[in-house]
This record gives structure tokens, sequence and C-alpha cells, in this order.
């Protein structure tokens, strides 16, 4: 549940309104809800200058996923991998790597 808690916050969502009952429908178990999470990772931009910037890349596979740091003006772009998750579903890698990924921003 703490780790569904830490999505929604980052999410801007207040999780005393995700459902208890983890049967049901929410970050771990619906590309609905977990979605615009992925589009949220994928539209941050950070840098202070041009030749700073940087974004990151999502990569979903069959049973792995895995987000990557990419640019900070360098040619070829710098890639780093922040996280990466395999699991049974290419749904619950995402999850476990947007988990760990929330983790890591936040600690920045």
């Amino acid at each position: 549940m703490e780790d569904l808690k830490i999505v929604a916050t980052f999410d801007g969502i207040d999780h005393r309104s995700l459902p208890l009952d983890l049967d049901g429908e929410c970050y771990h178990n619906s590309w609905k809800w977990l979605m615009p999470v992925y589009e949220k990772i994928g539209e941050l931009d950070i840098g202070k200058y041009e030749d700073d910037m940087y974004s990151y890349m999502f990569v979903i596979r069959r049973i792995d996923s895995y987000i990557e740091k990419i640019g900070d003006g360098r040619v070829p772009p710098f890639i780093q991998i922040i996280v990466g998750r395999e699991a049974e579903t290419s749904l619950e890698a995402t999850y476990m790597a947007i988990v760990e990924f929330v983790k890591w921003h936040n600690d920045q």
C-alpha cells in the first residue's frame, strides 16, 4: 500500500481516495491508472540552461520496463538508465519501475 501512496502523491492524487481493497483497480493492476503517471514522467524536462536539458524516456517491453535519462547537451546524447524492472507482465514491470523512479526522483 505504501508504494501506491508514493505513486498517487506523484500523480497529484490524495492517497486517501485510493481503493482500500487491493483487488480493486489501481496503479498496480490497471493501465488506465498507470498511463497518466507514465505520461507525467515522459513530460518531465529538467535543466537550467538549454545545453543542460535532459528528459526521461520510458521503455516498456513484454516482461521488463526501464526509464532512461537522456540529454545534457552532448552529441550523441548522454543516456543513463535510472531504473529497470523485470516481472511476469509488462504492467507489473512498468508499475515497479514507476515506483522506483518516483522514489529516486523524490530523493533528487
